[in-house]
């Protein structure tokens, strides 16, 4: 009985492991080591190398809150629209007015305290607002199979888009140590080219999650293809580095405005969170806000907000106006406030603050200067 027991299953297995055979096939037909995963994992790393919702920036907003990232059903809460040219009010003795928002202009008092906070809060909704754009499009697709796999590539669609007539198509392409990809639309599905709309490269830190990029994407492309979700125009360039715990961002908007409006403006963005709980953002914009001489030409100067926070909510903006009818003067303003969000101290040109309700010792250090590259390339 015993020998038997050990003998029948030799005689009916031969002595084979059918478990060496079937690992001999899966590696013979390329999927990988089995029963494993290994495919599936290469993929993602092509998908790590889009931009991803760490770009989204984070400032200020009540005691110990940041501003809410715009969630899938809260889109439409979040201002899609651009800062356009600000209004101008009283001068005031030092000729020059804080530029607005035009959605701002109606219900904010250019003398507000607590102004630049406000527009540093609303101009990163406005950025998050931006990417928010792309991130939908590329979310179309993240949860897909690839359609085409090759050694050092992944091709995505064409695949329609659900309720519409257009084919979205994604190649990612990994190079030595780098991945560089391009996303396109178009109505035929046999269009090998279409419009591009997302194109951008991708360098891997020690991670594939963490590392630094850049990327160009086209809101005029997008809205062409759907009208009903983009109503605006222009493009956005973006260089950005997720390495370790730090996310840095510098946006560039080039010709940006409401599809429905003719005025179209340039912008500069920067962002910069060490990793710490502080922060730091830059933004910059042409505007008018000085009326010229008699006989001389109306110029755009330029309005440069840098706003800096502390982990515990402290925090300070600077603004700038120089350039334009200003010509080499330059008109400054400060604001300052406590982790309540409340200000403690404020100056700005024209406007009449009782200088003894403020305790400018409890302004944190000045963030003016912290982004170099950015505002010297405004100077220029």
């Amino acid at each position: 009985m015993t020998s038997s027991m050990h003998t029948e299953p030799r005689r009916r297995g031969t002595g084979i492991s059918w478990g060496a055979v079937l690992a001999a096939v899966l590696l013979a037909a390329g999927c990988g080591a089995p029963l494993t995963n290994a495919l599936f994992e290469e993929d993602i790393l092509y998908l790590q190398a889009l931009p991803s919702e760490d770009l989204y920036v984070d400032t200020p907003d009540g005691a110990g809150d940041t501003v809410s990232r715009p969630a899938p059903d809260a889109v439409e809460a979040v201002p899609a629209g651009v800062p356009v040219r600000g209004a101008r009010g009283d001068t005031g003795s030092a000729g020059v007015s804080p530029a607005l928002p035009e959605a701002c202009v109606s219900k904010t008092d250019p003398c507000d305290p607590d102004l630049l906070r406000q527009l540093t809060v609303q101009m990163a909704r406005n950025l998050n607002s931006y990417v928010y754009n792309l991130l939908v499009l590329l979310d179309k697709i993240r949860t897909l199979e690839p359609s085409v796999r090759t050694e050092n590539s992944r091709t995505w669609g064409p695949i329609q888009v659900p309720g519409s007539a257009v084919f979205v198509r994604l190649e990612v392409t990994r190079g030595f140590s780098s991945f560089s990809y391009e996303l396109t639309l178009a109505l035929d599905p046999e269009d090998p080219a279409g419009d591009v709309v997302l194109a951008g490269f991708y360098r891997p830190g020690s991670t594939a999650a963490d590392g630094a990029g850049q990327f160009w994407y086209s809101f005029s492309v997008h809205g062409d293809y759907f009208p009903e979700d983009v109503k605006m125009v222009g493009e956005m360039e973006v260089t950005y580095s997720t390495l370790g715990d730090e996310v840095y961002l510098e946006v560039a908007l080039n010709d940006v405005g409401e599809r429905s409006d003719n005025e179209t403006v340039d912008a500069s963005y920067a962002f910069n969170e060490p990793g710490d709980g502080a922060g730091y953002f830059f933004f910059s914009q042409p505007v008018e806000v000085h009326d010229p001489g008699e006989g001389e030409t109306q110029l755009e100067e330029q309005a440069s907000i840098w706003s800096s926070w502390h982990a515990d909510g402290w925090g300070r903006a600077d603004i700038r106006y120089y350039g334009g009818n200003l010509g080499e003067v330059v008109a400054s303003g400060i604001e300052c406030w406590d982790p309540a969000q409340s200000p403690v101290y404020a100056f700005m040109p024209g406007c009449p603050y009782d200088v003894s309700l403020w305790e400018p010792e409890l302004c944190i250090e000045s963030a003016v200067g912290w982004n170099q590259e950015v505002t010297s390339e405004q100077v220029r």
